[in-house]
């Protein structure tokens, strides 16, 4: 049996070293975890490779048993390095890039990769920096604690409070954390020094360990999205972006249900338009090529942008009252739509500030933070804002996610950056709050023949237009 098995992943082994591995890919239902496999397609494993069914279950135990009697530290050594496999992969990493990032030879990588060669702590210390990670001794009994725990079927606690009031925090930010910068300076040094004094601020409050790794782990995320992104890795810095925020955010708190007969306002250029129904909506799909660079879409998407209030309208608009025309916009839908909603983790809070608040809250703080980053140009004419690469890596994130349309998230909400929202919180001023709200809707659901999202036409009708005086 050993025979039949060892031959089987020699002859992939061997594939794998020939032009065969460009026919070949993951399939993860192999024990080996072979970095490609001709059974990708099938989960008919067995029957493809030609094994006798009657021996399958021989086989299953016969793994089960090899694996068992393996040193563990080799078996957590080899897990660790499927992860930094699959972290590659997802972010489309080639062999031959991460050997030229890390200074170790590719042969080394494959090797290491297909599990043949165990890597010495400077090599697997050296691909661990070209994704900006490291490891720490840290002890273990707590995690083993943990799993114990799990595997008795004990439910664990999910809402874990600190020792840092709400209030606190929000000072904190209002005085320590300036979100508006100067277009000379370095952004990726200014988003890093926001983690620094956000990380410092936690560990001097002593917030909890779990808190302050997976903070300092975004914070490590979002340098090197920027860096992806600065390189042309548009891809890699969306798919890095993704895993940062499944694994360093939790999604619920932000997706939040959209009230039936919600009054939105939206303002528009009377210079430019004929102030007719239709000019209040998205622009229409046959003008793509005059939809520009925004705070959360990007060229070429079409976008509803609403406000919560005319105020906000005004805030926003960049021309003279009196060449403004707003727009009063009913959302009449009959379906429970979300949006993802950044907001809420601050409104929640209100009448709430002087008690504790919770590590799932403070881990939804930094999102916020990088959504949320001004730079004043000093009315230079620039095509690129920087500020807007987090933003549109959101919306990004909201278009394409499965389970967010699943859960028919529809659009984002977020506070005008041209406010002060600390002082309204700490004020506990909730009436402003929701008056400066800003809401973006992508433009996602073309009908055929049609110019504008079906969806978006159907769900927002415009009922009444005024012009401001």
């Amino acid at each position: 049996m050993d025979n039949v098995i060892n031959l089987f992943h020699r002859d992939i082994l061997t594939l794998r070293s020939h032009h065969w591995k460009y026919f070949m890919n993951t399939y993860t239902g192999c024990s080996y975890c072979c970095a490609y496999c001709l059974n990708a397609y099938t989960n008919d494993f067995y029957k493809k490779i030609k094994i006798d069914e009657n021996i399958v279950n021989e086989i299953d135990e016969k793994l089960k048993k090899s694996l068992g009697n393996r040193n563990p530290a080799i078996i957590r050594s080899e897990k660790m390095i499927l992860k930094l496999m699959k972290f590659r992969n997802t972010l489309g990493f080639s062999q031959n890039f991460l050997a030229k990032k890390s200074g170790v030879s590719r042969t080394s990588i494959a090797r290491i990769e297909d599990l043949s060669m165990q890597p010495t702590l400077k090599t697997f210390l050296q691909i661990l920096d070209v994704y900006n990670m490291t490891i720490d001794i840290v002890p273990k009994t707590k995690y083993q604690k943990k799993e114990v725990e799990l595997k008795k079927g004990k439910k664990q606690e999910t809402v874990k409070q600190e020792k840092i009031t709400y209030n606190e925090v929000i000072k904190f930010i209002k005085d320590k954390i300036p979100l508006n910068m100067h277009y000379s300076e370095d952004y990726s040094k200014f988003i890093n020094d926001i983690f620094k004094n956000y990380n410092e601020f936690l560990e001097k409050n002593n917030a909890d360990i779990e808190t302050k790794d997976i903070v300092n782990r975004f914070g490590r995320y979002c340098h090197i999205i920027l860096s992806e992104y600065y390189n042309g890795q548009h891809q890699a810095a969306y798919f890095l972006f993704k895993e940062a925020l499944e694994s360093c955010t939790d999604i619920e708190p932000f997706l939040q249900s959209i009230p039936n007969d919600t009054i939105f306002y939206r303002y528009r250029n009377k210079k430019n338009i004929k102030c007719q129904e239709q000019d209040f909506y998205h622009i229409p799909f046959s003008m793509r090529y005059a939809v520009s660079t925004q705070r959360y879409s990007f060229p070429g998407l079409p976008c509803l942008y609403l406000g919560s209030s005319k105020k906000v309208c005004l805030l926003e608009s960049k021309t003279e009252l009196k060449n403004i025309v707003i727009a009063s916009i009913n959302y009449t839908s009959k379906k429970n739509n979300k949006i993802f909603d950044l907001t809420n983790i601050f409104l929640k809070i209100i009448n709430n500030q002087d008690t504790l608040c919770t590590s799932e809250w403070l881990r939804c703080i930094p999102l916020y933070l990088i959504c949320s980053t001004y730079i004043d140009y000093e009315k230079l004419n620039v095509s690129f804002k920087q500020e807007y690469i987090f933003p549109q890596l959101l919306l990004e994130y909201i278009i394409n996610e499965s389970t967010l349309s699943e859960n028919s998230v529809i659009g984002l909400k977020y506070f005008s950056v041209h406010t002060d929202i600390w002082k309204a919180i700490l004020d506990k001023n909730e009436k402003y709050l929701n008056t400066i709200c800003n809401y973006v809707f992508p433009a996602t659901n073309k009908k055929d023949g049609s110019n504008y999202c079906e969806r978006l036409n159907n769900d927002f009708k415009v009922i009444n237009v005024s012009q401001t005086d």
